[in-house]
């Protein structure tokens, strides 16, 4: 990336960088829009030898952040057929690398990422209560999806954990998938509720595999962003775009760790079918191409709306499918909050 793009850009980062664990794909559902395997036990023998593998990445970039937000996720780390033993492991782990990072003055957050399918809470409450008590920063977060997830057993089930773990989640995430955004305009009384309390964020798709019927248009994007900031406001990234005269940018160029200790960016969650499907040459472990692409087709660097903008996920804007608009949809959206037709 040129120097006066990434000079621009390093401002509008977060200040801390972000980690996605993937310690193993095994999990008791199957969305329709998730790219992993969930038949998969590979990486579930390997728990506690991930916590080296973390600090030696850790030590790559620690010289780019502030700290770390560090997202422990499956498959689902937590089903009732899990082993106990797993449970053990999730906690030396976890202590671990928070050891490492307290002993070199680094600022480090955990958070378990799960779908809150199961029955056996007092063994996930159990697992915040010792990694508290050992000083680590940790919380669950979890997602909601209207289409795509929950039977209606499993969606009871989701309701009821979301007051049992309350005290101990950070948010919940709805990820904007075209079925999710579709049912939730056609109005949504159990995302109404939750709205009440507890903070929702409402997060990009990254196409993969099921594309076709779970990628949004960018026009049915701008449709939705009007429905969130009228009828739930307080709401992320909304809340933010409305209130806020400076947003950090919402992609977090994750760094991804996969199940045999593989990984890269955000790019490496993506099937390699779909690598023609993208306007930028990339790799892996770099998305600075597909930025600067971006940058450059929406002439973001003029734009009045630069520093309120969270630039969205360059990964989808990317996709080839997924643009129908003349006009930038998030320049659209902010000529909305200002109250110009658009």
């Amino acid at each position: 990336m040129d120097s006066i793009t990434s000079l621009i850009l390093k401002d509008k980062r977060e200040a801390r960088e972000e980690f996605f664990i993937n310690l193993f794909e095994l999990c008791n559902l199957k969305c329709s829009f998730c790219w992993q395997d969930h038949n998969d036990k590979r990486g579930m023998d390997t728990v506690r030898d991930k916590a080296q593998v973390i600090i030696d990445r850790l030590i790559e970039r620690k010289k780019y952040t502030n700290g770390f937000d560090i997202n422990l996720m499956g498959g689902e780390l937590f089903f009732d057929e899990i082993n106990d033993s797993l449970f053990d492991d999730y906690f030396y782990l976890a202590k671990k690398v928070n050891e490492y990072c307290t002993a070199n003055s680094i600022e480090v957050s955990f958070n378990w990422v799960t779908n809150l399918v199961f029955t056996k809470t007092q063994r996930v409450l159990k697992l915040q209560s010792d990694l508290i008590d050992e000083g680590v920063d940790s919380m669950l977060t979890t997602s909601y999806d209207p289409r795509g997830r929950f039977n209606t057993k499993n969606f009871n089930l989701f309701l009821k954990n979301i007051d049992i773990v309350r005290l101990h989640l950070r948010s919940v995430g709805i990820v904007m998938t075209r079925p999710n955004i579709m049912a939730i305009m056609k109005g949504d009384s159990k995302l109404q509720s939750l709205y009440k309390k507890i903070d929702l964020y409402f997060d990009y798709y990254s196409p993969e595999e099921s594309f076709k019927t779970s990628l949004p248009k960018d026009s049915e994007l701008l449709v939705f962003f009007k429905y969130m900031l009228q009828n739930y406001p307080k709401a992320e990234p909304f809340r933010s775009w409305r209130e806020n005269d400076i947003n950090k940018m919402t992609c977090r160029s994750s760094n991804v760790i996969l199940p045999d200790g593989g990984g890269g960016k955000c790019r490496s969650l993506v099937a390699k079918s779909l690598y023609d499907e993208f306007l930028s040459e990339f790799d892996v472990k770099d998305n600075d191409s597909m930025e600067k692409s971006f940058i450059e087709r929406r002439n973001c660097l003029t734009c009045e709306f630069f520093q309120k903008c969270g630039l969205g996920c360059f990964l989808q804007s990317d996709f080839l499918k997924h643009n129908d608009l003349e006009d930038c949809l998030f320049y659209l959206t902010f000529k909305e909050i200002q109250g110009e037709e658009v």
